[in-house]
């Protein structure tokens, strides 16, 4: 699956040298490649994409300079993500995307204090109701740090019957396996499962897995 997407990618790059870059196209390359976790061709693709920016086009820019920036942190290039992302920031301040990047470059390096902070910045930016993956980020934060209290304040916010995410059942099983119960973590992890699907499924269990690859 990896593979056929970027070789997808290569194939349209080698196919159309010539031609102009069409930003949602190339963007939506460098995304694929990404998700892919071809990181050097992601990377090449947005660079692609910023060189074909006019000056003013700062919202086309950041939105380059935030994938740019969560490709090196898959990349585990922190320093790298830390500078592009801060870049972003610095067009854009109010850019939700770029500070919940900052927090998950943290939270990829176990700086959970900084990752709190880039997360709860990126939740005071978002409009409406709380974001149940921002607090489920900020649960994950809460016990990175051993502070069960809060963990058990931000996930008591998340709705069982969402039927759009399962983070209120990442949270509990977090929760549950913070305190030793792994029996309840496991069976809650099976129920988001079955509810979910396994797509959401190994989407949400990333993080958590990280949290506990330690423990």
């Amino acid at each position: 699956m990896k593979s056929r997407a970027v070789l997808l990618v290569l194939l349209w790059a080698a196919a159309c040298p010539a031609l102009p870059c069409r930003g949602a196209e190339v963007y939506a390359d460098a995304l694929a490649a990404y998700k892919t976790e071809h990181y050097a061709d992601a990377d090449t693709l947005c660079q692609k994409g910023l060189a074909t920016l006019s000056p003013d086009a700062n919202k086309e820019r950041v939105r380059y300079l935030v994938l740019k920036g969560r490709i090196a942190t898959g990349a585990k290039d922190y320093a790298k993500a830390k500078t592009v992302l801060e870049e972003s920031l610095h067009l854009d301040p109010s850019s939700i995307a770029a500070r919940r990047s900052l927090g998950d470059l943290a939270f990829r390096q176990r700086h959970y204090a900084d990752a709190r902070i880039a997360y709860q910045d990126a939740a005071h930016y978002q409009p409406g109701n709380a974001d149940p993956d921002l607090v489920l980020a900020l649960t994950y934060c809460a016990l990175g740090q051993k502070d069960l209290g809060e963990a058990l304040r931000q996930a008591s916010q998340l709705n069982a019957f969402d039927d759009k995410t399962p983070a209120a059942y990442f949270a509990q099983a977090a929760i549950a396996r913070y305190k030793g119960d792994t029996a309840t973590a496991a069976q809650t992890l099976q129920t988001a499962a079955t509810l979910y699907g396994p797509q959401a499924y190994a989407d949400y269990a990333r993080d958590y897995l990280f949290l506990f690859a330690n423990s």
